[in-house]
């Protein structure tokens, strides 16, 4: 067994193992990265590395992935490192193979990029926490906690689009710059970035809408990463028709059937003046995604947030993460750089 960086002849064994390893919860599913494996980690970052762990016969078995993105930690930008995507194929899964892949990842991390990394876990994943975070082997890095987090999959309401309000690309960089600082780990946002060629793949300057107090945008990221439902949880999935007809009389989208792609978007760079202006800006976002024909929009949350509470009040079905800084050295001067007030989340980014 080994682990190297991406080859290009990996691709479609990649993108058949993040298919093939729904993320569990309520709602099982599966991402999928078509048409290629890289376009999907663009979004995690302008600056990423895939990490592949390859079988007897150099066969890929397993991935992750290390991303940096430029983020306001405490009003100033800081390269800020994330780690995501950890995919092991059942049948290669077992402790031996992380602190192998953690050992290639410490080379890596020699480059000096960032001192420390983000990362997030599925909440009840008891496998993964105490790989990584309660009984971790010495070698590994040192995970510590740092928030709960909630992204609600918001159902977008049936029916016709409402008016939306734009605003021009310097009115935009005004109101993000104004407001998004307010909430630690919120991007840094350049011009580019409301063109379609910036960090946020995809995204321009016609994907966002304003109302008084807020701004946010609608991502599309269906070029290049998709959802597809994999299965449903006991009770839900046996009360999925009765659901789905209480969805439909509420002018609701029904729940995907297993195995279908779901239509959604995501809430991206999410600011406002102050939590109550929360409300405005979430019903203005969900009447541009009616308007592109998306049946959700994902909106995330740190349970610290105020905001999650106006957020609450919409119909939504959640999906509850934790939030972990990783390092290795000096960890705990990097955790305590965000310790204090919201964190942001851009759940586009996850």
């Amino acid at each position: 067994m080994q682990v190297t960086l991406f080859r290009e002849e990996d691709d479609a064994a990649l993108r058949a193992i993040v298919s093939a390893t729904p993320v569990p919860g309520a709602i099982r599913v599966a991402t999928e990265r078509e048409p290629g494996f890289l376009a999907g980690c663009a979004a995690m970052g302008p600056f990423h590395q895939v990490l592949v762990a390859r079988g007897a016969q150099g066969e890929p078995v397993g991935l992750a992935c290390r991303s940096t993105r430029r983020l306001l930690v405490n009003g100033e930008p800081e390269e800020t490192g994330y780690l995501s995507q950890l995919r092991v194929l059942p049948g290669y899964r077992g402790r031996w193979l992380v602190p192998k892949g953690f050992r290639f990842l410490r080379e890596l991390h020699e480059d000096g990029r960032v001192p420390g990394y983000l990362t997030t876990l599925v909440a009840g994943n008891r496998e993964a926490e105490a790989l990584l975070v309660s009984k971790p082997r010495s070698s590994l890095p040192r995970y510590r906690f740092l928030d709960d987090l909630e992204t609600l999959a918001m159902s977008v309401p049936l029916g016709p689009r409402g008016p939306v309000e734009g605003a021009s690309p310097e009115e935009l960089l005004a109101r993000l710059a104004r407001w998004g600082p307010a909430r630690s780990l919120f991007p840094e946002v350049t011009p580019d970035d409301l063109t379609g060629r910036g960090t946020f793949p995809g995204l321009s300057a016609a994907d966002f809408v304003v109302v008084p107090g807020g701004v946010g945008a609608v991502w599309d990221q269906s070029a290049f990463r998709q959802t597809v439902v994999r299965g449903y949880g006991f009770p839900l999935g046996a009360l999925l028709p009765i659901v789905n007809a209480a969805n439909r009389l509420r002018g609701r989208p029904a729940l995907p059937r297993a195995g279908a792609r779901v239509r959604h978007a995501f809430a991206a760079l999410v600011a406002v003046e102050e939590p109550a202006a929360l409300p405005a800006l979430l019903t203005a976002l969900l009447a541009s995604a009616r308007g592109r024909g998306f049946d959700w929009l994902m909106a995330g949350f740190s349970a610290n947030d105020p905001a999650l509470a106006f957020a609450r009040r919409f119909p939504h079905v959640p999906y509850r993460s934790r939030r972990y800084t990783v390092a290795w050295e000096k960890g705990d001067a990097f955790h305590a750089r965000f310790s204090g007030g919201p964190l942001h989340v851009e759940p586009g980014t996850l």
